[in-house]
Order: C-alpha cells, then structure tokens, then sequence
C-alpha cells in the first residue's frame, strides 16, 4: 500500500506545480491515479474478451462498475476524512535519496501501464 500511496504522493506534488488552480491538487492526483488505473483495467478486458466478441450490455455494465468501485475507492482511500494530508506531510519528511528512487519506480508505472495499453491495442488492431 506504500507504493500506492507514493504514486499518490507524486501525482499531488506534480498537480501542486501545475499551473491551472481550478480543481485542488488532491482531487486532480486521485483522478489522475484512477483514470490511470481504468485505463489499465479496460486494456486488459478488451484483450482477454476481442476473441470472444463479448463486448455487449453485459460488458458496458462491467465497465461502468468497475470504473465506479475504482473512483469511490480512491475517494474513500485520499478524500475521505482528508488522509492524503497525512501521507503528504509523511512523504515530505522522506530523504532525498529515497524521495529520487521512489520517483524512478512512481514514473516507470504509469509508462509501463501506457506501454501495455499500446501492446494491447496494437494486437486488437491487427486482429482480422
């Protein structure tokens, strides 16, 4: 749970820097976290289910589930009862050594995760 709290953590530190001042930093880092996640999760369901011509009302109805449980997960896990301000001020007291590591492992998730949605779309689209 640690590393998912960094990933968190860093997603945060890098909506502080953003310039738009809209939406507050914690909400765009538990969206960006969970947007990242559905993304993941879909590319996994469109390549087990292409073969199986699944996609229907039944699979539309699983999607909207699972990205609702995800959105509400994080919600309930960073906005509720404002944790993510607790693992913020834990982070921060982190070293910098330790901070640099952990931003290395943080950045090679969301790639890899990008990097295997292009896999799994590359494939469907070569399917006939």
């Amino acid at each position: 749970m640690v590393a998912y709290d960094y990933v968190f953590y860093r997603l945060y530190r890098l909506a502080e820097n953003s310039p738009s001042k809209l939406w507050p930093s914690e909400f765009k880092a538990y969206v960006t976290l969970s947007v990242i996640e559905v993304w993941f999760l879909l590319s996994i369901y469109l390549y087990l289910t292409h073969d199986n011509d699944h996609w229907n009302s039944h699979g539309t109805v699983a999607v909207v589930a699972i990205v609702c449980v995800i959105f509400i997960g994080n919600y309930l896990i960073y906005e509720w009862k404002n944790r993510w301000k607790r693992l913020v001020k834990k982070f921060e007291s982190w070293p910098n050594q330790r901070n640099r590591l952990g931003d290395l492992l943080v950045w090679s998730f969301p790639i890899g995760m990008i990097a295997w949605v292009v896999v799994c779309f590359t494939v469907l689209l070569k399917q006939p």
